[in-house]
C-alpha cells in the first residue's frame, strides 16, 4: 500500500534528524526524549515519543514494508498501516527499529541490512537500500518499469515526414496513442511518382515529393494533340485560307468534312488571259490573296469594239463632233462634223467682271469659246448686301457682324464674345462689369467698375458668373487665386477649385504668393492639401498620396489602393520612402502600408 504524502515527509524528516542528532539519546527506551520530529526512544516510557502522534505499544515499519523487510527488532511488534511504532514512537514508513542493545549507534537499522522500497514515476519501481551508519541509503538507481506518470498527456511527432502530431496518454506507466496522427503531408519527401496527364490522360507527368506534397517535375509528356471528341476548324486550301472541320479521335485531329476554300489560285502563280475590245488582246495576271489580279495593261491591237460608235473632235478649232463607227477594231467617220465653236482660238476681248461688275476681265478664245485670260481686276472685296461674322475681342473669341456696302466690309454693331447674351453695346464699353451675360466682360478687369447682374457681396468670376467673394480667413495665398478654376495648394485652406483635399489634386503651388510648398507641390500634406508636411504616418513623397496610383510600403495605406493587401500594389519607390524594393516583394501581404 502507498504511504500517504504527509507520512512520507515525516519519515524523511525523522531520518535526517536521527542522522544529525548526536546527543539526543542512544535509541534505547529510557524515556529521555532521545528522538525528535517523530523519532522516539525504545521502551515503555512514552514521554520521548515523536510529535507525529505515536500510538500506545511498540511500533515497527509500516507502509509497503513488513517488519521482516525493515530489520525489525525481534522484541518489537510490527506496526499498523498508520506508519508508527506503537511502543517506541518510531516513524514507520520503510525504516526499522534498530533494536534495544544500542549496537547500531542510535540508528534505525543494523549495518549491512538491506531492503527494497517502492520508487519510480508511479511507485511501481524497486529501489534497493542498504543500512549505513544506522540509516538506510539507496543502493544503486531505481529500477522503474514505467516511462511516464499515469494519466499524463503529451503530443509526439508522427506522419510521413514527422510533420504531424499525435496525442498520447500515459496508461500503466506506458505511453499509448490517444488519437490518430494528424499529418498534413501527402507523401514522403524526395519520393517520386508518375501520374497521368495530358489531353486525355494518356500522358505521363513526373512528380517529386517536396515539403510533404507532390510537385510536378518537368512538363507533361503527352502523345496526344487534342481532347477526344473536341472539334475545330483547320486551315486548308490553295493558300491555307480555307476552313476544314476536324474532330479529335484517339488524341489526334482527323478531317471531318471537305475543305471550304475561298481561293481560286495559288499565290504568286501567273497566267495570260484574253482581253481587249474584241478579245484579241493578251492580259498577264498574277495570283494575289488567292485571286487572279491583272499584272499590267492589256496588250490589244484594237482601238475600239466592233460596231461601237463615237463622236470625235472636229470643226474650226477641233471642238466639233464627228460621228464614227468601229470596223475591224478601228474607228471610221460616219457622217458630217457638228461644230459648236463660236470663236477662233487665239482671238481676245475685254468684259466687265467682279463682285459688283466694277472690274475688268481680259478673255481669249480657246477651243472655240471665250475663256478668261488671267484674274478679274476687281476693286471690291465683297458683294454689296452680303453679311459675314468675323472673330474679334479678347483672344479672338468674340464675333463681329459685318455688312458689305460699296464692295467693302463695314462693322455692324459692337464686337461681342461667343455666347454673349446681353446687349452688345454693354460689352467692353467701360460702362461697368456686366455679369451673367453668357461670357466674361473685359470691363470687369478695370478697377472701379460697378458690378451689374450680381447680388450684393458677389463678384464676377472669369467665367462671367456671379460667385461669393468671401475668401476663407485661413487663406494665405493671393485672394485672386481662390476660386479661379485652378486648384491652388499650401494656402492654409482647401481651394474651392480642388476636387478633393489630397495632394494628388494640386495644380499650382506658388510660394511667392503665400503657398507653404515649392512650386512642384512636393511639400504638400498627402491628405490635406491646404498645409505642408506629412501626416498620419505617410513616409513617401506627399505627391504620391491620392495620385490615382496605389503606392505601398509608405507607412499608411494609400487612398488610391482598392484594399490593404499587397496584391493591389502598383508602385514601391524606396528612393522616395517606401520600405520595399521597387518590385514590392517585401510588402506585408495583408497590410500594404508596411513590409514583412
Amino acid at each position: 500500500m502507498k504511504a500517504p504524502l504527509g507520512l512520507v515527509l515525516i519519515v524523511a524528516a525523522s531520518f535526517l534528524i536521527a542522522a544529525c542528532d548526536t546527543d539526543g539519546g542512544d535509541g534505547n527506551g529510557d524515556g529521555d526524549g532521545g528522538g525528535s520530529a517523530g523519532m522516539g526512544g525504545d521502551g515503555p516510557d512514552l514521554d520521548g515519543g515523536a510529535s507525529g502522534g505515536p500510538a500506545p505499544g511498540d511500533g515497527g515499519a509500516a507502509g509497503s514494508q513488513s517488519s521482516e523487510d525493515a530489520g525489525q527488532d525481534p522484541g518489537d511488534d510490527a506496526g499498523a498501516d498508520a506508519g508508527f511504532d506503537a511502543g517506541d514512537g518510531d516513524a514507520g514508513s520503510d525504516e526499522t527499529d534498530a533494536g534495544d542493545d544500542g549496537t547500531s549507534g542510535g540508528g534505525d537499522c543494523d549495518a549491512g541490512d538491506t531492503r527494497t522500497v517502492a520508487c519510480g514515476l508511479n511507485d511501481r519501481g524497486d529501489q534497493a537500500q542498504i543500512c549505513v551508519n544506522g540509516a538506510f541509503e539507496n543502493d544503486g538507481a531505481c529500477v522503474d518499469p514505467d516511462e511516464c506518470a499515469d494519466e499524463a498527456e503529451r503530443q509526439v511527432a508522427c506522419g510521413l515526414n514527422g510533420g504531424g502530431t499525435r496525442d498520447q496518454l500515459c496508461v500503466a506507466g506506458e505511453w499509448q496513442d490517444d488519437a490518430a496522427c494528424s499529418d498534413p503531408d501527402a507523401c514522403t519527401n524526395a519520393a517520386t511518382q508518375n501520374v497521368a496527364c495530358g489531353f486525355n490522360g494518356a500522358g505521363t507527368q513526373a512528380q517529386v515529393c517536396s515539403a510533404g506534397q507532390w510537385q510536378n517535375s518537368g512538363s507533361c509528356n503527352d502523345p496526344d494533340a487534342c481532347t477526344n471528341g473536341g472539334m475545330r476548324n483547320a486551315a486548308c486550301g490553295l493558300n491555307g485560307a480555307g476552313s476544314r472541320p476536324q474532330v479529335c479521335t484517339a488524341g489526334q485531329w482527323q478531317n471531318d468534312g471537305a475543305c471550304v476554300d475561298p481561293d481560286e489560285c495559288t499565290n504568286a502563280a501567273m497566267q495570260n488571259v484574253a482581253c481587249g475590245f474584241n478579245g484579241a488582246g493578251s492580259q498577264p495576271q498574277v495570283c494575289t490573296a488567292g485571286q487572279w489580279q491583272n499584272d499590267g495593261a492589256c496588250v490589244d491591237p484594237d482601238e475600239c469594239t466592233n460596231t461601237a460608235t463615237q463622236n470625235v473632235a472636229c470643226g474650226l478649232n477641233g471642238a466639233g463632233s464627228q460621228p464614227q463607227v468601229c470596223t475591224a477594231g478601228q474607228w471610221q467617220n460616219d457622217g458630217a462634223c457638228v461644230d459648236p465653236d463660236d470663236c477662233v482660238n487665239g482671238s481676245g476681248q475685254s468684259i466687265a467682271c467682279g463682285l459688283n461688275g466694277a472690274g475688268l476681265q481680259e478673255q481669249t478664245c480657246t477651243d472655240g469659246a471665250w475663256q478668261n485670260d488671267g484674274a478679274c481686276i476687281d476693286p471690291d472685296v465683297c458683294t454689296d448686301g452680303d453679311l459675314q461674322t468675323i472673330d474679334c475681342g479678347v483672344g479672338g473669341e468674340g464675333s463681329q457682324a459685318q455688312d458689305c456696302a460699296g464692295g467693302q466690309w463695314h462693322d455692324d454693331g459692337v464686337c461681342a464674345p461667343v455666347g454673349w447674351s446681353c446687349d452688345a453695346s454693354y460689352f467692353d464699353a467701360l460702362d461697368g462689369c456686366d455679369c451673367e451675360c453668357g461670357a466674361y466682360d473685359p470691363d470687369c478687369d478695370v478697377a472701379g467698375q460697378t458690378v451689374y447682374g450680381c447680388d450684393t457681396g458677389e463678384t464676377c468670376n472669369v467665367q462671367g458668373d456671379c460667385q461669393a467673394s468671401t475668401v476663407p480667413g485661413a487663406w494665405t495665398c493671393s485672394d485672386d487665386y481662390y476660386g479661379d478654376t485652378w486648384c491652388d495648394c499650401g494656402c492654409g485652406a482647401v481651394d474651392v477649385d480642388c476636387p478633393n483635399a489630397t495632394s494628388g489634386a494640386c495644380e499650382y503651388c506658388d510660394p511667392s504668393e503665400g503657398s507653404c510648398s515649392p512650386s512642384d507641390c512636393s511639400a504638400i500634406d498627402p491628405v490635406n492639401n491646404a498645409v505642408c508636411g506629412s501626416t498620419g504616418g505617410w513616409n513617401c513623397n506627399p505627391a504620391y498620396y491620392g495620385d490615382d496610383e496605389c503606392d505601398c510600403g509608405c507607412g499608411i495605406v494609400d487612398v488610391d489602393c482598392a484594399n490593404a493587401t499587397s496584391a493591389v500594389c502598383q508602385y514601391c519607390t524606396p528612393s522616395d520612402g517606401s520600405c520595399s524594393p521597387s518590385d514590392c516583394s517585401e510588402i506585408d501581404p495583408s497590410n500594404n502600408a508596411v513590409c514583412d
